[in-house]
């Protein structure tokens, strides 16, 4: 499986996304997702390496004559088109691969997990800074706690080691704000990002990773077509966060920014147009129309974000 390391790597390579054939795959675990079915397996190249497999969505369409129409790939189309965007702006993010397991189309995620360390969601270590955060809400629209002030609280009090790499976490916190607001990902609840903490104890950032709610991929496809664009892009909101329910995604993207600084607005506005629509352009599986409507949801929202 081939995997791209830079911005030109990326241009270079799409000719046309590859889907991987994952049916051969040995089951490390099973991840518990409702009815929406997530598998950790083992790539049969490099065992020691865990890809999480996420069933597409099936939505209101059905499989025909053999084949899987464009909605049922819109949710996985969009993790892997955010992946390649956000090398794009230098951010971390879960390197991911449009894939196929007997017959049910996905995608699979590499594991952000080095080995011997542990993943902390954001859900947990919101529990450890703030009384007033209600852990795993039964109800979605109760998001109190999940604010800039107590993110902030979990990323400093658990910062990296002293004198390691790396901006630090709360900066790049700021360039997942910034890049849910150019790609319209409005799920960043508090099981949506999460650190790492390694054998020594330290803790630090996760990736991002879990984009599949982006680019208007919940949006069916004869709804589609009378979608405006623009109109999408204003309509998405910060309610996964206790301070941004009234707020739009890319105004509390700059309100992190101004709070926590770093060069994520400078890294779009120095994204080359043609290497976005190259991108899209290199999904398989997405209409015409689907790519149109991606393309210029990201032209929107670049625009709004950098002429604030």
């Amino acid at each position: 499986m081939r995997l791209w390391g830079g911005a030109r790597d990326v241009v270079g390579a799409m000719d046309e996304i590859e889907v991987v054939d994952v049916s051969p795959w040995s089951i490390a675990a099973e991840e518990p997702a409702g009815d929406h079915p997530k598998l950790w397996l083992r790539d049969p190249g490099a065992p020691e390496v865990l890809w999480l497999f996420k069933q597409a969505r099936r939505g209101k369409q059905t499989f025909r004559e053999g084949r899987v129409d464009d909605f049922h790939w819109a949710d996985a189309e969009s993790e892997v088109i955010a992946s390649r965007l956000s090398r794009l702006i230098d951010l971390p993010t879960a390197t991911v691969e449009l894939a196929v397991r007997d017959g049910i189309p996905g995608c699979i995620s590499r594991d952000v997990r080095p080995p011997g360390s542990q993943l902390f969601s954001g859900d947990v270590l919101l529990t450890e800074v703030s009384t007033d955060y209600v852990p795993n809400s039964v109800d979605p629209r109760d998001r109190t706690g999940h604010t800039l002030e107590n993110i902030e609280q979990v990323l400093r009090r658990r910062r990296p080691t002293e004198g390691s790499p790396g901006r630090p976490d709360t900066e790049v916190f700021a360039g997942y704000l910034v890049f849910d607001a150019w790609i319209a990902n409005g799920d960043r609840h508090s099981g949506n990002w999460a650190m790492i903490e390694g054998a020594d104890g330290a803790r630090r950032l996760a990736p991002s990773f879990d984009h599949g709610s982006a680019l208007g991929a919940g949006v069916a496809e004869d709804s589609l077509v009378q979608r405006d664009p623009q109109d999408h892009s204003r309509r998405g909101k910060a309610t996964r966060f206790g301070d941004g329910r009234d707020v739009t995604l890319v105004d509390y993207a700059l309100r992190a920014v101004d709070r926590w600084g770093g060069p994520w607005i400078v890294h779009l506005v120095g994204v080359d147009r043609e290497v976005i629509e190259e991108i899209v352009r290199a999904t398989p599986r997405l209409s015409d129309h689907r790519r149109i409507f991606i393309t210029q949801l990201l032209a929107e929202n670049r625009r709004r974000l950098i002429e604030r």
